[in-house]
């Protein structure tokens, strides 16, 4: 920064700036401008993808999401989806709820497979609501809410999901397993994302629990699997 004198004036002339403070006019080159590394160009090439994913992923889950429009969620999601691209870290075990883990209430997951026919495959285990589900006290039943979403990383637009519903008797008797073939397929581009959620009622009041302590919601399972 240097003092004008004999000349004072405001304004720029080329790379100069002139301008008056308190104490006098004074003169400043302007700033260079900084060229970006191709390293962060990428950086930031991948983190703008992520932040598109997770966009249209957490629209397409919505329904197994307990509170979609949660910033700090919405961060989190996106730092996932940034470790998938960049380093290949997985997506499966992202909770939605930090307040109520999925990890910690629901021992039996469904999972995702590809057969022969490249046809998505959603698989439910067999389980037993009281052995395999945790619950708070007074539960008589629970709602476990599937979706089941694909992304092509390539072109966002390249989209879908599937949904599904099964409800349980919170008892000690087991349920079948079964298969559920996907209405959809994926190319190589794509990212697919199973999500759970867990809804329960009380017996006390035969209405669904809405403690945020008592919503678990997860990211269950991905193809491809890393």
């Amino acid at each position: 920064m240097a003092r004008q004198t004999n000349i004072k004036i405001s304004g720029s002339i080329e790379n100069l700036i002139f301008y008056n403070r308190k104490k006098g006019f004074y003169v400043r080159t302007k700033p260079a401008s900084v060229k970006q590394s191709a390293a962060t160009q990428k950086r930031s090439s991948d983190f703008g993808k992520a932040a598109q994913l997770e966009k249209v992923f957490r629209h397409l889950l919505t329904n197994a999401i307990p509170d979609s429009k949660d910033r700090a969620m919405q961060r989190r999601f996106r730092t996932a989806l940034y470790k998938y691209l960049t380093a290949q870290i997985p997506v499966c075990g992202f909770e939605f709820n930090t307040e109520s883990l999925l990890a910690e209430r629901l021992k039996q997951r469904p999972a995702l497979f590809q057969n022969h026919a490249q046809q998505i495959i959603l698989q439910m285990p067999s389980l037993i609501p009281d052995k395999h589900i945790t619950a708070p006290v007074h539960t008589i039943s629970v709602k476990m809410n599937i979706c089941v979403a694909y992304c092509n990383i390539e072109n966002i637009n390249d989209c879908n999901s599937f949904q599904t519903t099964f409800d349980f008797a919170y008892n000690n008797i087991a349920t079948a397993s079964s298969n559920i073939t996907m209405p959809f397929e994926i190319s190589s581009d794509c990212l697919l994302l199973s999500a759970v959620n867990l809804r329960y009622e009380k017996a006390n009041t035969h209405t669904p629990v809405t403690d945020k302590r008592w919503l678990p919601a997860g990211i269950t399972a991905q193809l491809p699997q890393t």
